[in-house]
């Protein structure tokens, strides 16, 4: 894509400017003006000019203006949009580069996650190797005894010794914590 594009580009710069300046008459003039394509132009000078592809997220957002779905989106009542087939891989560019975008931040969600199991079981084992406890394992170790087998002798035992409980900013009362009152 990224290839044809460019050769597309190079050769037939000059006429796909001139295709858009004359189809001006027929495109939303918000979206479509004098500016807004000098801007688009100069967008797909700098993307091609790195001779590779890049996240369009680099480049001002109106390097979309030369894709076929916009100028489809962006036509005006009763007119065809200007065609060439630099638009339409404009496009399939863009789409290319969304899905590239999701799966990237996919990625980097799995990353994420596996560092966060990694670490805490790292930090859990590191703790039990040195025999300490951390607030948050204290609650979860109480969570899991008071859920368990046992649990409602266990909690029996905690309501006799402890008859009442005093909540300090129960807006901060995290959902272990609530579970256990």
């Amino acid at each position: 894509l990224f290839a044809e594009a460019s050769e597309l580009w190079i050769n037939e710069r000059d006429a796909i400017i001139l295709k858009l300046r004359h189809a001006l008459l027929t495109l939303n003039r918000n979206s479509y003006n004098e500016k807004s394509l000098v801007a688009a132009f100069n967008a797909w000078d700098h993307y091609m000019a790195a001779g590779y592809p890049r996240s369009f997220t680099e480049f001002d957002r109106k390097i979309a203006l030369l894709s076929s779905t916009s100028l489809v989106a962006r036509k005006l009542k009763g007119s065809d949009p200007p065609k060439h087939r630099f638009f339409d891989l404009v496009s399939a560019l863009i789409e290319h580069n969304v899905q590239a975008q999701k799966g990237l931040e996919l990625a980097r969600f799995r990353l994420l996650r596996h560092m966060l199991e990694w670490s805490t079981l790292t930090l859990r084992r590191r703790r039990m190797l040195r025999r300490q406890v951390s607030f948050d394992e204290m609650l979860l170790n109480l969570h899991h005894s008071l859920t368990s087998e046992h649990g409602e002798r266990l909690a029996a035992s905690l309501r006799a010794t402890y008859p009442a409980a005093l909540i300090d900013e129960f807006q901060d009362t995290d959902p272990i914590q609530f579970r256990i009152f």
